[in-house]
């Protein structure tokens, strides 16, 4: 085998579909089950020249001779956990392996993977989510196993990510990682996001596809596209950097219509975006990536700790105070009181191509003020200070760290990771051994992980409180009629509120007053209009405005007004409206 570049691999030990297309069986259940791409007179590719469907996706047609996109013929998707979670678009173009293989099989997870040639896997992991990016173990069994093994592992957060309390942001999670996807919602939550980047990858010039696959860094660049294609903006309109606080999350709505919205009640319009744009964005994106991204990978050069003028830790390798040091992230947990001082190197980071470097370090929550990033003489080496302050809220203070190179898209993300805990709370969730459980496996080790951890907060950040002046969130205007609204924001904790939108909507905003002049001669249509407000230091909270262009306005009886009713989450015709008694 010809030598490759990867983290973790000298050769290509995963199967490459668009090299080897003969058929492979497995046993199942007793029964031999045979696997090959589809034939290519069915093969259908992404008309990218075409105009893309309500949902965002482009057209899929046959195309003869060599095809200008890859497809998704040569990607395969496996379940975990049995048929529980199921992957079926787009139907019938790329390899399913049996539902039942990675339980009832004769192979291991992770010979699986490699044998199969597998691209995509989901897996529920009820109440697990926290637990398989919360240890040294964890996280490397999903970097060597997955992440640069050309697979997207995906998992729902399920409760560990539960937007519910109106008043407070809060989760569980520690730390920001980017080596695998974690979605908004309970089992199967995560499919669509795994459909969209294969979507994006069906969309890749034949050759780069080609390139990151034999190296093992397909997975990389698919996270990387979701990240970097999510539709927010500024409040000027100006498109969002990818380092920005909006592209970096613990989990992720697959669906911009947040189809698990019961796990996000009290902040739906923060997880949502415009879903036909995002995965409108995340193809064209891909048709242009004639050359692969470059890689980004971090090492800790050493680790201090000092506390009122006294250095308690001075620049080791090895303290009880690093919880997790992995290539794509790490995690390091403070005492009261303590400063903690990180030199990292990138310097292992590299392009395919061996294009020169430029690293980029940011705080990703930019008012996490306690956090300072110096960049050293050599390059890509960071020395990051963050210092207990009880004036931050309680929670992650992420460090994004990323590559550039000149290619269409940037790097993976990897984050180094500060947290002061509370009293009793857990660095490494428990696991357990209960065989009985299998649709809980550990993908590469086979071992269970067990519930029942302690429901403490990591993050308890309050969220802005928001008025925009109405009662409920229609305004209703008549055609030429101009629409102003002011949209004032308090954070609970002190901080300056931001506003950020989504791109494409109506109305203009500017020092916090949103104005939209309704079109003459329209009417009998709604404008949806969405507001994101964030603290800078991880609280976030969200807005929909709904504006009724009605002509003539409806007629109403004294104290009654028009509300929208229910959908739609996009701008549409106006099919219904409810008169509502105000202050009923």
């Amino acid at each position: 085998m010809a030598s490759i570049r990867n983290p973790f691999h000298s050769t290509a030990e995963w199967r490459l579909w668009a090299q080897d297309s003969t058929s492979v069986t497995v046993t199942v259940r007793d029964k031999e089950v045979t696997l090959a791409p589809i034939p290519p007179e069915e093969r259908r590719y992404p008309d990218l020249a075409s105009p893309a469907t309500v949902e965002g996706a482009p057209p899929l047609i046959p195309m003869t001779g060599t095809p200008a996109v890859a497809g998704s013929w040569d990607d395969c998707y496996l379940s975990l956990d049995g048929a529980h979670s199921n992957l079926r678009a787009p139907q019938g173009q790329f390899l399913i392996a049996p539902p039942y293989l990675a339980r009832d099989g004769a192979d291991t997870p992770v010979e699986l993977l490699r044998r199969l040639g597998v691209n995509f896997t989901s897996q529920s992991y009820s109440r697990r989510g926290r637990q398989i990016v919360d240890d040294f173990a964890n996280n490397d069994n999903t970097e060597r196993n997955c992440f640069f093994a050309n697979v997207v592992r995906a998992t729902p957060a399920y409760r560990y990510y539960m937007d519910a309390d109106p008043a407070q942001n809060h989760d569980e999670y520690d730390g920001l990682y980017g080596h695998s996807y974690q979605s908004v919602g309970q089992s199967g939550s995560e499919i669509h996001g795994l459909y969209k980047m294969m979507m994006a990858g069906a969309a890749m010039p034949r050759a780069t596809k080609d390139l990151l696959k034999r190296h093992g860094l397909y997975a990389p660049a698919l996270l990387t596209l979701f990240k970097a294609a999510l539709p927010y903006c500024e409040a000027s309109g100006a498109p969002l950097p990818y380092e920005h606080e909006l592209r970096h999350r613990p989990a992720y709505s697959s669906s911009g219509n947040v189809d698990h919205a019961h796990f996000c009640p009290a902040n739906v319009h923060y997880h949502g975006y415009d879903e036909a744009r995002h995965l409108r964005a995340m193809t064209e994106m891909a048709a242009r990536l004639d050359t692969p991204p470059p890689v980004a990978v971090v090492k800790l050069i050493d680790f201090s700790v000092r506390k009122e003028g006294k250095t308690l830790v001075d620049r080791q390798t090895a303290d009880e105070r690093l919880k997790s040091v992995n290539a794509t992230l790490i995690r390091i947990w403070g005492n009261e009181g303590e400063t903690l001082e990180a030199r990292v190197d990138l310097g292992a980071s590299y392009d395919l191509l061996d294009r020169p470097l430029e690293f980029h370090a940011h705080r990703l929550y930019p008012l996490q003020s306690n956090v300072r990033i110096q960049a050293e003489n050599a390059k890509g080496v960071y020395r990051i200070t963050a210092a207990h302050d009880p004036a931050i809220p309680k929670g992650r203070l992420p460090v994004l760290l990323f590559a550039t190179c000149g290619a269409p898209i940037p790097s993976n993300p990897v984050f180094v990771n500060f947290y002061w805990p509370g009293p009793g709370e857990l660095a490494d969730y428990p696991h357990g051994d209960r065989d009985d459980e299998s649709e809980d496996r550990d993908p590469a080790t086979s071992r269970t992980l067990q519930s029942g951890s302690p429901a403490l907060r990591v993050n308890c950040n309050d969220r802005p409180v928001v008025e925009t002046g109405l009662r409920h969130d229609t305004v209703v205007c008549a055609p030429g009629e101009t629409v102003r609204l002011r949209l004032t924001a308090r954070d609970p904790e002190g901080f300056p509120v931001t506003i950020y939108r989504r791109p494409g909507e109506v109305g203009t905003l500017r020092d916090g007053e949103f104005t939209f002049e309704a079109p003459a001669g329209e009417g009998g249509r709604f404008h949806p209009v969405h507001f994101i407000f964030s603290d800078g230091t991880g609280g976030y909270a969200g807005r929909r405005v709904r504006i009724l262009v009605a002509d003539p306005p409806p007629s109403m009886p004294e104290g009654w007004e028009a509300v929208g009713l229910g959908l739609p989450a996009r701008a549409g015709g106006a099919r219904a409206a409810v008169l509502h008694r105000v202050g009923d």
